[in-house]
């Protein structure tokens, strides 16, 4: 008897295979660490924050004040344009700043994406044992960790490979387990992890630092 295979097929087992991989993945996995962190601030002029987010370009921002691990909340753009045409660039935001949703560096990709879920929250902060921001996450991050990765009209193509030589190379932690070995004569397994970061994390057990050797059998 013949097999009829729908043309949704192999994206549902893709899904699959992701969600069996996904039950191990972390916070601290996926994030993007307190060093790649924009943040706007309650301690600095307003023309200044607003020069960071026009050259940024993200649409929300973590608000701290004094430092990274003093995070007031979550600040969206589009409100804070729309109070910028009403009352002037001058008006501090503070009454914007919604509050910021955290994760540990151990919450589990499923209770991630349900928070973000009853929250309506697009953007969370992710706490260190020592109560310190050690990375954010966003909506975005977790569903591109299960359905691949998502492009909009506003994303820019990045150059996520810098070939050094013929067997050394400068990679973006985001890059593909698949990409980098393709990149380079590699043979890292991606059955657990998706992304070069995912698996650095695991075998460092620690957020990256300048430094950090991984050695790969």
């Amino acid at each position: 008897q013949a097999r009829h295979s729908h043309p949704g097929d192999a994206l549902i087992n893709r899904l699959m295979v992701r969600s069996v991989r996904l039950r191990s993945v972390t916070a601290q996995q996926i994030m993007r660490s307190r060093e790649q962190v924009v943040a706007l601030w309650t301690d600095r002029p307003m023309a200044e924050n607003l020069r960071t987010a026009q050259t940024s370009g993200f649409s929300r921002y973590p608000v701290c004040g004094g430092s990274l691990d003093e995070v007031k909340g979550i600040l969206l753009v589009r409100e804070w344009l729309w109070q910028i045409q009403l009352l002037g660039p001058d008006a501090s935001f503070e009454p914007l700043i919604r509050p910021a949703l955290t994760f540990t560096l151990r919450t589990p990709i499923h209770s991630m994406l349900e928070l973000f879920r009853t929250s309506r929250s697009h953007l969370a902060m992710v706490i260190d044992a020592d109560e310190k921001l050690a990375g954010i996450v966003t909506f975005e991050d977790v569903l591109e960790e299960i359905v691949g990765e998502i492009r909009d009209e506003y994303d820019k193509e990045e150059e996520r490979v810098l070939m050094l030589t013929d067997r050394s190379a400068e990679m973006d932690a985001r890059l593909s387990i698949h990409d980098a070995n393709e990149a380079l004569p590699l043979r890292l397994s991606d059955e657990e992890y998706d992304t070069l970061a995912g698996l650095v994390y695991a075998e460092l057990d620690h957020v990256p630092v300048a430094g950090d050797v991984v050695t790969m059998p």
